[in-house]
């Protein structure tokens, strides 16, 4: 999927996930990288128009 996403805070958000540990425990893993309740629809939007321009 990261070869699929386009620059920007989503990617660079996959890209943390993809080096973070295993063995981390699922509330450190939302606290260094979200736990996406503050996706918001227009975030969406703003990166498929951005693909598109």
């Amino acid at each position: 999927m990261l070869e699929h996403t386009p620059p920007g805070e989503t990617r660079e958000g996959l890209e943390k996930a993809r080096r973070w540990p295993l063995e981390a425990t699922p509330t450190s893993a939302a606290r260094a990288l979200g736990s996406g309740r503050r996706v918001l629809a227009q975030d969406k939007a703003r990166e498929r128009l951005q693909r598109t321009v």
